[in-house]
């Protein structure tokens, strides 16, 4: 085979038709052990279009551990165009420690698309986005809530990008909010190096969500079709169009105590509806918490024991045009 017709990455030549398991020297143990995370390349017969997923950015992050293990076990190469490229542990010294976090305590996802030279995360960053991201044409990132539940999945991407809101409505969620992502994260950096890029968000941190988990399986399915990677069937996870959200907000406790809530994720909710109370440890209620907008509730608080400040829930704005 001519060198032409090789795709090499973390300095191994995948041949078409291939699937091979990779690992990525991304830092070292205090013990100077090297620290590697797992890459699952599938490089379809024929040449085509390169796509990344990628799981754990935050370590406590499973779902899309799970994910990727459908996709690589699922994808045949022989019926793939082009390469996908799974990472399923970004994060792995946060996997170990079922930590959102670094050692370091820092965010992996605020510090790309990093530096060789920088701190712990931006080195990691860095070997992540010049190894893995760069090499590619189109992107998937997945998530869970952070310290949220919720049962509403939803696409987060750059809907400006005609290209990203293409891959965005394909693979299929009942929401799709249009940002480009926070600064220095996976999403915003890969997208302003020109790499179409979405982000999956759905179930908890720390568990595994059976419904989470199948509709980001074929959500990615979805999108490789949409891309003409792969032709199979493809993966039906919603059955209207989807609503498109221009704005989030957060809404917070003003009092502590313990938090009850009069609503479920999913709901849609009139501004100035009551969506939760606060009361004190004698039963009394001590402050009424009201919808400051129309929206869909997207994610609530796991924790009925808040401070001043506590989270009670997501809201995903509902614009004129969604009514």
């Amino acid at each position: 085979m001519m060198e032409e017709n090789l795709f090499e990455i973390c300095g191994v030549k995948v041949e078409r038709g291939t699937i091979s398991r990779l690992r990525l020297k991304i830092s070292e143990y205090f013990t100077s052990f090297p620290a590697y995370i797992p890459i699952i390349v599938i490089r379809g017969i024929t040449d085509g279009l390169r796509l990344f997923v990628t799981g754990a950015i935050h370590g406590n992050e499973l779902n899309g551990i799970e994910i990727v293990r459908r996709i690589t076990t699922k994808v045949n190469p022989k019926k793939l165009s082009g390469t996908l490229i799974c990472v399923p542990i970004v994060n792995i010294f946060g996997f170990y420690n079922s930590s959102r976090l670094l050692p370091d305590r820092r965010d992996l996802n605020n510090h790309f698309p990093g530096s060789v030279d920088g701190s712990s995360a931006s080195r990691i960053a860095y070997t992540l986005f010049n190894e893995v991201i760069l090499k590619c044409h189109y992107g998937v990132d997945i998530h869970t809530q952070y310290n949220l539940e919720s049962n509403v999945p939803y696409i987060v991407g750059n809907l400006k990008n005609m290209e990203t809101k293409r891959i965005a409505e394909a693979f299929g969620t009942p929401v799709i909010i249009d940002s480009n992502g926070e600064k220095d994260s996976l999403l915003r950096e890969s997208e302003e190096c020109g790499i179409t890029t979405i982000l999956y968000k759905g179930g908890q941190r720390r568990r595994f969500d059976k419904k989470m988990i199948e509709i980001g399986y074929n959500g990615i399915i979805n999108v490789l079709n949409e891309l003409d990677m792969l032709k199979i069937k493809r993966k039906r996870n919603v059955k209207s169009k989807p609503l498109i959200v221009h704005k989030q907000t957060s809404v917070y406790t003003n009092r502590g105590g313990i938090l009850n809530l009069l609503v479920k994720s999913g709901d849609i909710i009139k501004k100035g509806r009551k969506i939760a109370v606060v009361v004190n440890p004698f039963g009394r209620e001590i402050e009424k918490i009201y919808s400051p907008v129309t929206a869909m509730i997207i994610g609530l608080s796991v924790n009925p024991l808040v401070n001043p400040g506590g989270i009670v829930c997501q809201l995903a704005k509902i614009s004129k045009q969604n009514k």
